[in-house]
This record gives structure tokens, C-alpha cells and sequence, in this order.
């Protein structure tokens, strides 16, 4: 025998050895390689693992018992598998792929808890620095030019059949035991690898008192990311608690071809009744229908130009009948130029209480709306350009401050062209024409911080010939009705409105308005009614009213006003009077001086309110026309029985009427009244108190002609 035979026979001899060597000590070699993989699992992730049991056949069976990893940061065991089969094509070892030929995994329980993703995050990342590698955290990035290339495999992994029987899903709060969301859970996937198209198929029951089953079933290709998957459920039911849900059976599915270049989606679900989540006021009382189809496309392999073909989305079973909206458009993130179009007809109004700021008191109980808005950007440095058409029919509106009733309209339109800039979060309004039935408003301007209520400032133009005040007022002002009065009648207005709408001060005004025929009726004296009608111009600190039809109660005159500061605590207002009849006036506002005068009243008025809407100083200068002294009050009976002349008895007209009121700290000093007619008078000085007590001292005055008519005595 030649020595090269000898050697080679000694080889095969070996070889085989090894083999029934390997064979033989093959449960006690895949434990040893298992436990030091997971000892360097323990120090690189923090994750223990461990197993009962491993064993290999010759046939290429692989079997592990009783996995169990536990997270050793959270101490929590997010993994319990009970037995892991596989088949190893022995002949696939020494090639790519290798080819599992069968997984089978029994009873598995996955658990689900706080921080379970970062488990698998890569918290560090090397880089050469010197010419020695260091570690950072990865918020602070490595030159790129300097990075460590990653050690890859070539080779594969291809499992022609994979499945999982009688799986669990728990879901661990922190500080809570584990409960079981899903259970029951069988899956199956065929040719599954990283380079070739697969499917799969899954399926798990609710658990509890929740019922129903979830499924997902597709297939993917994961080098050109194509996706086609159904997501299935099949009477599915909270029965109990806060997020109770009615039974549901429905279906979503999603296609994704060539690296997200074309995107697809389609879903129908049913539900015996409205989900949870919707108000009550929306829901129709019946059965929930929801469906909706996207289509689009997105170039460059997902990262380029959107183009959004179509999506239409339908409602049945909410107040007002089937909702739909479609729409469509284009986008290029990279050029920031696109166009986007939305279409809704019928809309449930309540739909659109998402969008109204709790401040507003306000809900919208009933009505449908018509929208129609476009969207376009033509650069970068460009805000979107906004045109926007809604209409709202047979409107109600529920007031839920209490102080108010409730708001109808049979019908409202918005319509806007606008720009809005989502980095300055700036609305600029071109123009926006909003019609509330018969009445409409113009309006134009810019709104900053349109979506900050704290820092939103307003800087508009709003224009109305003809605006119901009675209808507006409580929209614009929830509380002033409850605090104040009511405030009724028409107006033409051309006004700027300014200011930040958080603060006190806001609004502040410049402009004009046209009362024609407003009336308002004090909150705590509705009889003390006062009407205008005329011309009021705004400047940012006065208000200014010229020669307005005005009355007090109903007595008619004329009013000149400016109030100064009208956004400050401490208010200056002056008004003139003209031509009020006193009679029917002081019986409004003074029954207790009631029978002393006839006469028409004009004045002078200067006062300053508190932020509490009280006089902190007051002066009063008058005279009455065509006046005359009345002897049917208390004063005038007294100095008439006390002098006893006859012209005094049944009054006497006034060639002289006036006098000065000034407030001060005892209440009201009358500085003096006078009340003089051909033969003589009265002069009043004194006080009238706070309390409404009168203090004074009346002195008479005789003419000459008439001292010889003094009764003798």
C-alpha cells in the first residue's frame, strides 16, 4: 500500500469518526455554542435567555424546549416559548441560502411593555479617531468619512415553512401585571427569505370578555418592498368598560409596489353600532358603515413627488344621511411645489366641532356643509395659496356658557383666497366674504399665530352695510349678554380690528360704524333702554359719537360723545346732551324728583369708570329749555306753604334753569340748582348721597316787582 493511500484511507477513517462523534455529543455541542451566543447577548443587550433543552438529529432536526428571555433592565420576561422545531436542509450548509425546510414554534407568549423597543435600538456606533476606534451615543454621529463599515454575511436565510401554533400576546403596564390581549394565535409563512417574495397568514382570537378574531394575510417582496396585505376582522367586540366597541367585521388592505412608488389602499368596516369614539349627537342611531379607497404614487423609489390620484372616503350612519369626501393633488418635497384639492358633500356640521376652540362656548347641533378647498405652493420661500369655499345649511348652534340661546341659521357661506406660511404660522387674508343668511362680512388682513390661541394676534379689516348686531354680539362677545345687556339692531360697519386675542385690551379698533337704529337694554335695567342711531368712529385710543338720534328710555334727543382709553382700566368719557324732555326722564331714572320740572334738558357730562364700570369722578352742568317749576313735589309744597304766594301754586315757568352736579366723597353736590322764572325762584345747594338722601339748603329769590305780593302777615 503506497503512502499516499495510506494517508488518504487515514483521513476517511478520521472523517468518519467525527461524524458519529458529532452525532453522538450533538445535544451537549449545541448547548455549549447556544449558551456562549447568549452569554454575549446578556453583555451586549442586556437580555437573558435561557432554554430546558437542545438537541440536533442527523437528519438536520433542530430542537429547543422552554426558551424564556427576560429585559434585565425592566426585570420583565417579554418571552416564554414553550418548544422551537426546526428542519435544516443539511446539504443547503455549505451554500446560500441555507434552507430551513420547516420552523415550527409551540405556545409562544410575547409580552409587550414599557421600553420593549429599546431593547433592540442600537445605542452606540464606533468611528476612527487618531487611529483608534471609539465609541459615541448615537445622537452625536460619526464623520461619515470615518465610520466603521458594519460586518455583513452573504449569506442567506430561506425557511420554506414557517408556523406558530397557540401564540399569546400580553401587554405589561408599568408597575401591572401582564394581561393577555391575543390569544390562540396560529401563523404560517411559505419561502420566506431577504431576497425573494413571501407569504404569510395570520389569525388570533381576542381575549376575555373581548371577542372576535384578527387576521393579516399578504405576500412581500422585500427588495423592491412590494407589499399586498389584508388586515381581517371577524366580529370583533369590547363588550365592557370605557373603550367598549360595538361588533365590527371589516377589512383593510394595502398595496405597495417598487419601493413605495405606487401606494394603494382599500377598507370597508361595518359595526353593529357607532365606535366609541364618536359623539352621541353625530350618531344616526343605527348601524356604522366606513369606507374609503386611496390611490397614489410617489417617485424616486418612494422619496420624490407625490402624486396623489384619488381618495374617496364615505360614511354611513351618522346624523344627516352618507358623508363623503374626495380629493386629490400633487406634492414634491423636494421642489416644495404641489397642488391639492378637497371635495365634501353633505357633511354632518357637527363634524366641524373638532375645529372650534373651547373659548367659544359654542357646538354645532345640526346642519350640513358643502367644502371645497385648494391648496398650492410654488416654492420653498413660498406659503401655500389657499382658495376655500364652505357652505352651512340649516344650521344650529347650541350655546354652552348658559347665557345665550341657541343660535339658528338657514344658511351660512365662507369664502376665502388666502396665503398661509406653516413656518411663521401666518394666515394673510386676501379676502373673505361670510354670509349669515341675509347678512354678510368682508373681511381682510392677517392672523399670526393662527394655531397658538396664546400668542394669535389679529390684524383685520371687516366691512358690513348692513350687519345684525342682536345675531353677531353673542358670537363675538359670549359673555356680554350675561354681564352686560343686550345689544340689538343694525349697522354698517368699515372697521379695523387689532390685537392679541388673549389679551384684556383686545380688540383694538379704528374705522367707523353706522348705527341704524341700535338699541341696548342694561342687564340690570332694562327699562333704562337707550337707542342711537348715527355715525361712531374708532380711533386705537378714542370713540367718537357726532350728533347721534338717541333715547333714553323714550325720550328722543340728540348725544355727542368721546370716551378715551376705551381698551384701559381707567376710561374719560364726555357726552352732550340735547333736548331730552325731563318730565318722562327723570320718572325713568329719578322717580323720587318726579313733579318738580317740565322742560327740555341739554348738558354737559364729564366722567371717568373704574375697570368695575363705576364712576370715579363725575360733573354735570345743564339747562333746561322752555322749563317750568312744578309745585307737586316736596320741596316746592313746603317753600310754596311756608311763603303762601299765589303764582307759586300751580308752578311757574322758568326763565332760568341750570346748575352744576359734581361727584365727590359725601356723593352728589349740587354747586348750585338754579330755577329761576319772572318773579322770582329757587337756588339748591347742598348734597345727594350715595344712598340717594338729599342734604341741601333752598334759598328763595324775589323780584322787586313781586316783594309787594308777599302775604302779610
Amino acid at each position: 500500500m503506497s503512502a499516499v493511500r495510506k494517508i488518504f484511507m487515514g483521513l476517511g477513517i478520521l472523517f468518519v469518526l467525527l461524524i458519529i462523534a458529532g452525532i453522538l455529543f450533538s445535544g451537549p455541542l449545541v448547548k455549549y455554542g447556544l449558551q456562549n451566543a447568549l452569554a454575549s447577548l446578556r453583555e451586549s443587550r442586556g437580555i437573558d435567555v435561557t432554554f430546558s433543552d437542545a438537541s440536533v438529529s442527523l437528519g438536520g432536526g433542530v430542537s429547543l424546549d422552554n426558551l424564556a428571555a427576560v429585559d434585565l433592565n425592566t426585570k420583565t420576561n417579554f418571552a416564554d416559548i414553550r418548544q422551537i422545531n426546526a428542519q435544516i436542509g443539511l446539504s443547503s450548509l455549505f451554500s446560500d441560502p441555507i434552507v430551513v425546510e420547516e420552523l415550527q414554534i409551540q405556545d409562544p407568549i410575547l409580552t409587550y411593555f414599557p421600553g420593549f423597543r429599546d431593547m433592540f435600538s442600537s445605542p452606540k456606533t464606533a468611528f476612527i479617531r487618531n487611529g483608534v476606534a471609539v465609541e459615541t451615543p448615537i445622537a452625536e454621529p460619526a464623520d461619515p468619512e470615518e465610520s466603521i463599515e458594519p460586518e455583513t454575511s452573504s449569506r442567506g436565510v430561506l425557511i420554506r415553512k414557517g408556523q406558530v401554533r397557540n401564540g399569546s400576546i400580553r401587554y405589561q403596564p408599568e408597575g401591572g401585571e401582564p394581561q393577555v390581549i391575543l390569544a390562540g394565535l396560529d401563523a404560517s409563512v411559505q419561502d420566506l427569505s431577504q431576497t425573494k417574495p413571501f407569504s404569510f397568514d395570520l389569525e388570533a382570537e381576542l381575549s376575555g370578555e373581548s371577542k372576535g378574531i384578527l387576521g393579516l394575510k399578504g405576500t412581500v417582496d422585500p427588495t423592491a418592498f412590494d407589499t399586498d396585505i389584508t388586515f381581517l376582522l371577524k366580529g370583533f367586540e369590547i363588550p365592557k368598560g370605557e373603550s367598549r366597541w360595538p361588533k365590527t367585521d371589516g377589512n383593510v388592505t394595502l398595496v405597495l409596489q417598487n419601493n413605495m412608488s405606487k401606494i394603494l389602499s382599500t377598507g370597508k368596516v361595518n359595526m353593529a353600532a357607532p365606535p366609541p369614539s364618536l359623539p352621541a349627537d353625530l350618531a344616526a342611531g343605527g348601524a356604522f358603515e366606513l369606507n374609503w379607497k386611496v390611490d397614489s404614487n410617489i417617485e424616486n423609489k418612494g422619496a420624490g413627488r407625490i402624486d396623489l390620484r384619488s381618495f374617496d372616503v364615505a360614511v354611513h350612519g351618522l346624523k344627516g344621511g352618507p358623508q363623503a369626501l374626495t380629493g386629490s393633488g400633487s406634492y414634491d418635497p423636494t421642489t416644495y411645489q404641489g397642488n391639492f384639492q378637497v371635495v365634501g358633500k353633505e357633511i354632518s356640521a357637527p363634524l366641524l366641532n373638532t375645529f372650534l376652540e373651547p373659548s367659544l362656548q359654542m357646538r354645532l347641533l345640526a346642519g350640513k356643509a358643502n367644502v371645497d378647498i385648494k391648496a398650492a405652493r410654488s416654492g420653498a420661500d413660498q406659503p401655500f395659496g389657499i382658495d376655500a369655499n364652505l357652505n352651512l345649511g340649516g344650521l344650529n348652534m347650541d350655546d354652552l356658557s348658559g347665557t345665550r340661546p341657541n343660535l339658528k341659521f338657514k344658511d351660512i357661506s365662507l369664502v376665502t383666497k388666502s396665503t398661509y406660511s406653516p413656518e411663521k404660522d401666518d394666515l394673510r387674508i386676501e379676502n373673505l366674504t361670510a354670509a349669515l343668511d341675509d347678512i354678510r362680512l368682508a373681511v381682510a388682513g392677517e392672523i399670526k399665530g393662527l394655531q397658538d390661541s396664546a400668542r394669535r394676534e389679529l390684524d383685520l379689516v371687516v366691512q358690513n352695510d348692513n350687519l345684525d348686531l342682536g345675531r353677531i354680539i353673542p358670537l363675538a362677545a359670549p359673555d356680554f349678554r350675561k354681564t352686560t345687556g343686550n345689544l340689538t339692531g343694525h349697522a354698517g360697519i368699515n372697521i379695523s380690528i387689532k390685537g392679541q386675542t388673549a389679551s384684556s385690551k383686545f380688540p383694538v379698533l379704528n374705522g367707523n360704524v353706522d348705527l341704524k337704529g341700535v338699541t341696548f337694554e342694561p342687564k340690570d335695567d332694562p327699562a333704562k333702554k337707550i337707542f342711537a342711531k348715527g355715525p361712531v368712529t374708532f380711533t386705537s385710543e378714542e370713540v367718537n359719537g357726532n350728533d347721534l338720534d338717541v333715547k333714553l328710555g323714550d325720550v328722543p334727543g340728540k348725544i355727542t360723545f368721546k370716551v378715551a382709553g376705551y381698551n384701559e382700566p381707567r376710561k374719560n368719557i364726555n357726552l352732550n346732551l340735547k333736548g331730552l324732555a325731563i318730565e318722562p326722564l327723570v320718572n325713568l331714572y329719578k322717580p323720587e324728583a318726579s313733579g318738580l320740572l317740565l322742560g327740555n334738558l341739554s348738558g354737559d357730562v364729564a366722567m371717568t369708570l373704574t375697570e368695575k364700570n363705576t364712576p370715579e369722578g363725575l360733573v354735570i352742568n345743564y339747562n333746561i329749555d322752555k322749563g317750568m317749576m312744578l309745585t307737586r313735589h316736596p320741596i316746592p309744597q313746603a317753600i310754596v306753604g311756608l311763603v303762601g304766594w299765589e303764582w307759586l301754586k300751580n308752578g311757574f315757568a322758568l326763565t332760568t334753569a341750570k346748575g352744576r352736579i359734581v361727584q365727590d366723597e359725601k356723593g352728589y353736590r349740587l354747586d348750585p340748582l338754579l330755577f329761576m322764572g319772572e318773579k322770582g325762584g329757587f337756588a339748591l345747594k347742598g348734597w345727594v348721597g350715595f344712598d340717594n338722601k338729599l342734604t341741601a339748603t333752598a334759598r328763595l329769590n324775589v323780584a322787586k316787582s313781586a316783594i309787594d305780593e308777599i302775604p302779610k302777615q
